[in-house]
């Protein structure tokens, strides 16, 4: 499972503490990444119980940048081959998420507040029709799955952890017409 970090001015938002918690659901191997200029100052910020590594992934912006995080989770996807990736459901993430799984052909809900394994499939439940009506979406087809996880969905991971850090340098996103 891959969880894409937010942060604001130093600061890790709390969703992504909710991420880590949905991710423990399915009982995998976690790893977090954080996309910024300097990500290894957020590092400690992240590391909770639940998360086996984190990937940093240095980022020349100051700030967020739809290009950037999506070119840079388009990298982390083809360098790590995740099952299951998981970002907020935020202004942000909405900005880069669906076009990485549109153009990379995952599978793909928004809006998503559980989680959980039938057998080998991944079955998420999300909102329709004014969240009037719940369904489960089911992603056949698809060997990787890109999640909008609802904030407040899940309680914050917490517990001190022991995550091993690693490194991804990213390009500079190119403009595509």
């Amino acid at each position: 499972v891959l969880v894409v970090a937010e942060h604001l001015r130093g600061t890790v938002r709390p969703i992504t503490l909710e991420l880590v918690s949905a991710a423990k659901e399915l009982e995998e191997p976690t790893v977090v990444a954080v996309i910024a200029k300097d990500p290894a100052s957020l590092a400690d910020q992240i590391d909770i119980e639940g998360i086996d590594e984190i990937v940093n992934v240095q980022v020349d912006q100051d700030e967020f940048e739809n290009d950037v995080y999506r070119e840079a989770l388009e990298q982390l996807i083809a360098d790590r081959s995740p099952e299951v990736v998981l970002v907020g459901f935020t202004i942000n993430s909405m900005g880069f998420a669906p076009a990485v799984a549109a153009r990379l052909g995952l599978g793909f809900a928004s809006d998503v507040f559980a989680l959980r394994r039938e057998g080998e499939d991944l079955v998420a439940e999300r909102s329709f029709y004014g969240a009037k009506v719940n369904a489960e979406v089911e992603f056949p087809g698809h060997e990787s799955v890109l999640l909008i996880i609802r904030p407040t969905s899940w309680p914050p991971a917490e517990g001190a952890g022991g995550a091993v850090e690693a490194k991804l340098a990213a390009t500079r996103p190119r403009i595509r017409f």
